[in-house]
């Protein structure tokens, strides 16, 4: 649609994402995931047999609210997937639940919904990162490797993920990027 890169991610910020919440309303599931520690997500059922679980994390400074989040949401719950938007830490309004804050390292959160999802004999699991997301996601993978079948995981996908946190740290304090600064400063 434009040409400018800067454009396309700046307008589909603002392009209509939607979420069908009447006809696929969220349960809010708390997962402790240490003993001082709680995460949580939107879980949504789809109107038929459910064929898969599919955890959403976001991106920086994003939470289950994101667009993206909920755009996704609305198209695996119309094929048949349980969806879970999760929050990292002290996200999405989840200040008081945890002591630490998130970070692209983090995937013990992740691991334990995924066990329990896999001990609850729920499956196949699927899991879906955006941005800073899809580093947790695609670590998570990497520390798991050939076990993460044991524990139910068919998928992995990531989508813009930053794969070299300091050059695109770096990239972000680059003059021409002050608008996306901002945003996340």
């Amino acid at each position: 649609m434009f040409r400018n890169g800067d454009l396309t991610t700046i307008a589909s910020n603002f392009w209509p994402r939607n979420l069908d919440e009447l006809r696929f309303p969220a349960t809010r599931d708390l997962h402790r995931t240490e003993p001082d520690v709680q995460v949580l997500a939107l879980r949504h059922e789809p109107e038929g047999p459910v064929r898969g679980e599919l955890i959403v994390l976001h991106g920086l400074e994003g939470s289950h609210e994101s667009g993206y989040m909920k755009s996704m949401a609305q198209a695996a719950l119309l094929r048949g997937l349980r969806v879970h938007r999760l929050n990292m830490r002290t996200c999405g309004g989840t200040e008081g639940l945890a002591p630490t804050l998130y970070h692209a390292g983090l995937t013990s959160d992740m691991l334990r919904i995924v066990k329990g999802l896999h001990a609850a004999g729920r499956g196949p699991i699927f899991l879906m990162g955006y941005s800073l997301g899809g580093n947790v996601v695609l670590k998570l993978a990497g520390e798991l490797g050939a076990r993460a079948k044991d524990l139910g995981i068919a998928g992995v996908v990531s989508v813009s993920t930053p794969l070299d946190l300091m050059a695109c740290c770096l990239r972000m304090q680059e003059k021409r990027n002050f608008i996306y600064s901002n945003k996340f400063i």
